[in-house]
């Protein structure tokens, strides 16, 4: 069974991992996605998320750097083996 990861992730992290918009990242923001992506992959999950909901909202924390700040809740599905 394909069971999800869900994680709360800032906006502008979810924009850059949906649309490859890296523009409002500073370095160190593009070093850490970078980092997330390769572990999300290393795990077996896409690095592209299904997003629940493009309603964002404030969260003292999150998934990507601990955080507070405007989130939004997504999905990631393990990929397929072939």
């Amino acid at each position: 069974m394909n069971t999800p990861l869900n994680q709360i992730l800032p906006v502008e992290i979810v924009c850059a991992m949906v649309n490859s918009d890296l523009s409002g990242l500073n370095d160190a923001d593009i070093a850490e996605l970078s980092l997330y992506e390769g572990d999300l992959l290393s795990e077996g999950y896409s690095a592209i998320p299904a997003v629940v909901s493009f309603d964002s909202e404030f969260y003292t924390s999150n998934d990507f750097n601990n955080l507070g700040g405007d989130c939004i809740e997504c999905l990631f599905f393990k990929m397929p083996t072939i």
